[in-house]
């Protein structure tokens, strides 16, 4: 039997997440072929996703993660995903399309709570899920087309570490 992988939005203070964001964060992660089961506050998540801004990110994880989103996953459980708000509410102009965009992003982040980590993309072909998209320097290096999905090229995403 596979095990439940427990997330929980961030419902107040900085980083707080609101309903609309939340049912399409929500849509984006339930097209996901893993289990996972969204938990209120008062149960204990394997993951905590928040929307952060710019500024916040960089002063909790440092300058290297300016302009990007991020995924604690040294820290103690429940690990957390900081979600760029500047980039969610304005993407790179290399995607397409917004929605695009903020299914890569989640996805992305959340796989790393999963122990999954980046990887190379193909020229011409989808990009990997699990490449860091956000980038648009490791999007032209590749010469991949940006994408939401998973491709040959990510991991098995059915086998995530154990949580």
């Amino acid at each position: 039997m596979q095990k439940l992988y427990k997330i929980q939005f961030k419902d107040k203070g900085v980083g707080a997440v609101n309903k609309k964001t939340r049912r399409l964060m929500l849509r984006y992660l339930n097209e996901m072929n893993i289990s996972i089961n969204f938990v209120e506050a008062t149960e204990s998540p394997h993951c905590v996703l928040g929307l952060y801004t710019n500024y916040y990110i960089v002063n909790k994880l440092g300058p290297k993660f300016s302009g990007l989103s991020a995924a604690d996953t040294q820290g103690p459980r429940p690990r957390q995903v900081y979600l760029n708000k500047d980039n969610w509410e304005s993407p790179p102009s290399h995607f397409s399309r917004v929605d695009e965009y903020r299914k890569y992003v989640v996805r992305h982040e959340i796989m790393h709570t999963l122990g999954h980590l980046h990887v190379k993309g193909k020229p011409q072909k989808p990009c990997p899920l699990m490449l860091p998209q956000t980038n648009e320097a490791v999007v032209y290096k590749n010469r991949c087309i940006p994408n939401s999905k998973y491709t040959e090229d990510d991991d098995d995403l059915e086998s995530y570490k154990d949580f």
